[in-house]
C-alpha cells in the first residue's frame, strides 16, 4: 500500500485556517454605522448639506457663561429667525470671537428656515461622517472581539 492510498491525496497538505474576523468586522462596521445613522441625525445632516442656503445674520447676544454661545438673528423671505450656537470657526489666532452687532453668515435648511447653523454644511457633514465612522470602527472591533471571545472554549478546571 502506498502512502497516497493510506492517507488520501487531499489530507496530505494541511489547509491554512481562513480568517473569519475581517469579514465579521466589516459586517459589524456596516451594521453599527447604519445604526448610528438611523439613531443619530445623519439623514437630516445630509439633507442640510445638499439643500441649504445662506443668509446674513447679526449677533444679538454673547453668553460667556454658556460656553461662549452666541445668538444670531437672521431673516429669510421677510420672516425673522434666531439661532443659538457654540460653534466658533478657527482663525490663525484661535477660535473666532464674536461681538454683539457683528454680521455673520448663517446656513439654513431651505425647507425649514428656522433650522440653521453657523457651521458650513459641508464641514458639518464631514465631521458627522468622521465621528460616525470612528464610533462604528470601535463598535465593530468590540463586536468582533465578543464573537471571538464567545467562541473560545472555556478552560477546564
Amino acid at each position: 500500500m502506498s502512502v497516497n492510498e493510506r492517507i488520501g491525496a487531499e489530507s496530505g497538505t494541511p489547509k491554512a485556517p481562513q480568517l473569519q474576523w475581517p469579514r465579521q468586522w466589516a459586517l459589524a462596521f456596516v451594521f453599527v454605522f447604519l445604526l448610528l445613522g438611523m439613531l443619530g441625525d445623519f439623514a437630516h445632516i445630509v439633507q442640510f448639506a445638499w439643500n441649504s442656503a445662506s443668509a446674513a445674520g447679526e449677533v444679538v447676544a454673547v453668553e460667556p457663561e454658556n460656553h461662549n454661545r452666541v445668538r444670531v438673528r437672521y431673516s429669510v423671505s421677510g420672516r425673522e429667525y434666531e439661532v443659538a450656537s457654540s460653534y466658533k470657526p478657527t482663525t490663525v489666532s484661535g477660535p473666532a470671537k464674536f461681538t454683539v452687532g457683528q454680521s455673520l453668515k448663517i446656513y439654513y435648511l431651505r425647507s425649514m428656515p428656522g433650522n440653521a447653523s453657523l457651521q458650513p454644511p459641508t464641514e458639518l457633514l464631514s465631521s458627522a461622517f468622521t465621528q460616525a465612522a470612528l464610533l462604528a470602527a470601535l463598535g465593530a472591533s468590540f463586536i468582533t472581539w465578543l464573537i471571538h471571545d464567545w467562541k473560545r472554549p472555556s478552560p477546564r478546571v
